[in-house]
């Protein structure tokens, strides 16, 4: 067990030290703020589609299909039973924080952190389960910010099913499902492109990390349950409930380690153009960033040990 642990460490370990980079890039201003965007273009409209494309080269055979189809099953019922719990939660709070409470409950950083870390954790065949993750969670999460933040209106679902990261899985689907072989070249080229999506996606975590006042984060109670109930209680929840349900052994690690990361930074995004309390959101993303360097080795090698 203190063996896995130690493994599994130095491969999020890794990961923790990029960020690290970003930080010291953005407190340094070596990345000036006008252009992370730039950053953020590149990563999420070329590195991280093909870094999805390059994960689905595998034989769609049908057990795999079932896997997948058995998965994204599991992942659309867990996501809305958290959307559904967190409703109840944080109700003694201000509507602009009691919005972000909640939905900082349930969703994950799957795109930036949960990609990174399953790949790096599991291999390049885990990052199908963590883009479905990713799917299911942008769908879900434009449909409950309608609901918590904006009292009632209606979410963009168009603008959910076009983003990069769904475009990527809809094209590596039709070549999985086809048998079809991209020109060497073209290939190669998604294959190096796709390796630059860890290091992007974690030098921004930095960056956004930097922007933030340190100083105000680790004094607010409200976070610390966020954090809880997030990092540690919702995916030993997972660990127990989701073991019995047969799930592939790379599907179930997969699911758990994801939904045990942080929250996305578009959170507070969200919450700043809903009119809600967006700093809220920023600081609650850099707590629960600092505090994964603890709890997603643990969770990771558990879940190793857990599935043999």
């Amino acid at each position: 067990m203190l063996q896995q642990i130690f493994i599994v460490f130095k491969q999020v370990l890794t990961l923790f030290l990029m960020i690290g980079v970003g930080f010291l890039l953005g407190r340094k201003k070596k990345i000036k703020e006008s252009s992370q965007p730039d950053i953020i273009f590149i990563m999420t409209r070329v590195a991280l589609p093909c870094a999805i494309i390059r994960s689905m080269s595998l034989d769609a055979t049908p057990e795999f299909l079932r896997s997948i189809g058995f998965a994204t099953l599991i992942i659309v019922v867990v996501t809305i039973a958290s959307a559904v719990i967190s409703l109840f939660l944080f109700r003694s709070y201000p509507q602009e924080q009691r919005s972000v409470l909640q939905m900082g409950t349930v969703y994950s950083n799957s795109a930036f952190m949960g990609i990174a870390l399953v790949q790096a954790v599991l291999g390049d065949e885990a990052i199908i389960y963590a883009t479905l993750i990713m799917i299911v969670e942008t769908i879900f999460m434009l449909i409950h910010c309608e609901i918590t933040m904006s009292q009632g209106g209606k979410p963009n679902l168009k603008k959910a099913f076009l983003t990069p990261g769904v475009i990527g899985f809809a094209v590596g689907l039709v070549l999985m499902l086809t048998h079809i072989a991209l020109p060497g070249p073209i290939a190669s080229t998604i294959n190096t492109m796709g390796g630059m999506n860890t290091p992007l996606a974690m030098i921004l975590v930095g960056l956004q990390i930097a922007k933030v006042d340190l100083r105000t984060v680790f004094n607010q109670r409200n976070l610390y349950i966020v954090a809880a109930v997030k990092l540690v209680i919702l995916p030993a929840v997972m660990l127990v409930a989701l073991r019995p349900l047969g799930l592939a052994a790379i599907a179930y690690s997969a699911i758990v380690i994801c939904k045990g990361t942080t929250q996305p930074a578009v959170l507070s995004v969200y919450a700043a153009d809903h009119k809600q309390d967006g700093v809220l959101g920023a600081q609650l993303v850099a707590l629960t960033t600092i505090l994964q360097i603890v709890t997603l080795p643990i969770l990771a090698a558990i879940t190793q040990v857990v599935v043999g």
